[in-house]
């Protein structure tokens, strides 16, 4: 099985080549295609990559727009030069841990999903599995895992693309959760394959309490656009109310 491990980067030179050397150190006898989408790096980051002649590296211009549209951009890109039955999506300043992906090929194999998403280190999070009725009387979309830890089967993921830009306060990772959620065949890891890097000055870490709450509201947004079972408020505003849970 050919597998693509599809890295979007922007300015995360102090941690590519361990990204990098992640991907290349794990054992399989799979074929794998690493391709990297720079977008507009204005710090060593070209440096580095060059330093993976395997790497398929595609260097642009910055896509200039919200940062979750930028990131949705570099995966669409990248996934337009693959080829792989199965796509690892990795964020330039993660890396994979050992075995990653024969656990996840041995897992497709066994059963094949649309969307795998696993745990993660630090902290080994449990990841939720929220259902549709979960979304539409509860609105609990739960938090599926981040980017670096979400594998898609190739058909399902072309069908994000192209980008839907009327929603450019979502991050790939809650688009494709929500998608999985309406139509997918979902798989849930409890075990981590990934490291991930938190930064006390990323974009998520500075968000103000209404922003984030405005990004829960563009995510029901996004729900409602493509289901066609429709959030019924009446039932969450009741289900919220009786359980004591905020918004």
């Amino acid at each position: 099985m050919k597998v693509s491990v599809l890295i979007n980067n922007y300015n995360n030179g102090p941690y590519l080549a361990e990204c990098l050397e992640s991907v290349f150190s794990q054992k399989t006898e799979h074929e794998l295609e690493v391709i990297v989408y720079d977008d507009g790096s204005t710090d060593h980051s070209l440096e580095e990559i060059a330093k993976f002649p395997e790497v398929r590296l595609i260097h642009a211009p910055n896509y200039g727009k919200t940062s979750m549209l930028n990131q949705a951009h570099a995966i669409q890109e990248a996934f337009f030069q693959s080829s792989g039955e199965l796509i690892c999506l990795l964020d330039g300043d993660d890396a994979f841990l050992p075995k990653k992906i024969e656990t996840v090929v041995r897992e497709y194999q066994r059963s094949p999903f649309d969307l795998l998403a696993h745990s993660y280190t630090p902290g080994e999070p449990l990841i939720p599995n929220p259902g549709l009725e979960d979304v539409t009387d509860r609105f609990i979309v739960g938090y599926i895992a981040t980017t670096s830890c979400l594998v898609a089967q190739r058909e399902f993921l072309a069908g994000m693309f192209p980008i839907n830009e009327d929603f450019p306060l979502i991050w790939f990772d809650n688009r494709i959760h929500v998608r999985s959620i309406i139509s997918g065949r979902r798989r849930i890891l409890q075990q981590p394959l990934t490291f991930y890097r938190p930064h006390e000055t990323s974009f998520v870490a500075r968000q103000s309490f209404l922003k984030r709450k405005r990004l829960v509201w563009e995510v029901s947004r996004y729900f409602n656009h493509y289901s066609d079972r429709k959030i019924n408020w009446l039932k969450v505003i009741q289900w919220k109310l009786r359980n004591g849970i905020d918004w």
